[in-house]
Parts: C-alpha cells; sequence; structure tokens
C-alpha cells in the first residue's frame, strides 16, 4: 500500500464556481496534486475528506487511479483492478486492493479549504 509520499499544500475557494460542488455535502471535485490527482468530499457540515486517486492495490501502476462513479458520487473505482473505496471515508469497498486510500489532511476557514500533507 505504498502510495508515494508528495507534499501537498493547496486552498481550495468553494465560492470558486469550478468547486460549486462542494458546498453540498455529498458533492466532490477532483484537482490535480498528490500523487495522481486529489479527490475532496463534502462529508459533513463543516468537514471535507481529501484523498489520493492512487489506488492502493499496485500503486506502481501508471493505470493505477480511481474515479469517482457518477452514479452513486460515493465510490471511487480502480478500472484497471476492479477495486472499489467509499470517499466517505477512503475505505476499501471491494478488492483486490486491502488497504484505504491514501488521506489527506484538510482544514476549513470561512469558504475556503485548505488541503496539505504532514
Amino acid at each position: 500500500c505504498a502510495v508515494p509520499n508528495v507534499l501537498v499544500d493547496f486552498y481550495v475557494y468553494t465560492t470558486d464556481p469550478a468547486y460549486f460542488k462542494l458546498n453540498a455535502i455529498g458533492g466532490w471535485v477532483s484537482v490535480s496534486g498528490g500523487s495522481k490527482g486529489i479527490i475532496i468530499y463534502h462529508q459533513n457540515v463543516d468537514v471535507y475528506m481529501a484523498y489520493d486517486r492512487n489506488c492502493t492495490y499496485n500503486p506502481t501502476s501508471a493505470n493505477a487511479i480511481v474515479n469517482v462513479d457518477t452514479t452513486n458520487n460515493i465510490t471511487a473505482t480502480d478500472p484497471s483492478c476492479g477495486s472499489k473505496f467509499s470517499i466517505y471515508d477512503g475505505s476499501v469497498l471491494q478488492g483486490p486492493a486491502s488497504c484505504a486510500l491514501k488521506q489527506y489532511y484538510t482544514s476549513l476557514n470561512g469558504s475556503v479549504i485548505h488541503v496539505y500533507s504532514q
């Protein structure tokens, strides 16, 4: 489950039309950054989750990238291996992956979400 450690430190403004989906609980967006991109998910009133899109099954594979399922908006799937993850908490819903998605820290200040790694 060795998703590469990448420095992540950026801000997302929910007032920006590109990120309007993040204003609703259950909304999500994919942004660049991390190892293979980052999914930001509005989990609860003031809680945002951020996950690397790098699948944990075979993270060194160029194809190990999860995509949010647009039919239910709560799972992300790696089409190359078939692993499914919850974007609510990053957990594995279906293997072969056995490790959760790599999570980044988030903090909210007004309408600004800070996404960062330690």
